[in-house]
């Protein structure tokens, strides 16, 4: 069965947290991000072709990863994510040039 998109509930009723980037994050909410492999990226200026391949899986914007993760957004260079009302960037290109590259 598709993942169920979060119920809007889920965001933390009282604020909305800036996006950071995953180096950003609290220390102790870095401690406990569950790892995911992301295998494929695929972004298009029109978002219903946006995909991502999270741990085997293919998907969109709005996937609910487990049932701690939101894939909130797909864009040129990775994706944002949502743990526990933390959004983060997750920026996969350039780690993937730093693979290829050697570095």
């Amino acid at each position: 069965a598709p993942p169920k998109p979060f119920p809007s509930a889920y965001r933390g009723a009282t604020e909305i947290r800036p996006t950071v980037d995953r180096a950003e994050l609290p220390l102790a909410i870095r401690r406990i991000l569950p790892e995911i492999e992301i295998t494929s990226h695929i972004y298009a200026s029109d978002p219903t072709l946006r995909m991502v391949k999270i741990d085997g899986e293919s998907r969109k914007e709005g996937d609910r990863i487990g049932e701690q993760y939101h894939l909130v957004g797909i864009t040129e260079t990775g994706v944002i994510l949502d743990f526990q009302g933390y959004r983060y960037r997750l920026e996969i290109i350039e780690d993937w040039q730093d693979l290829n590259s050697g570095s």
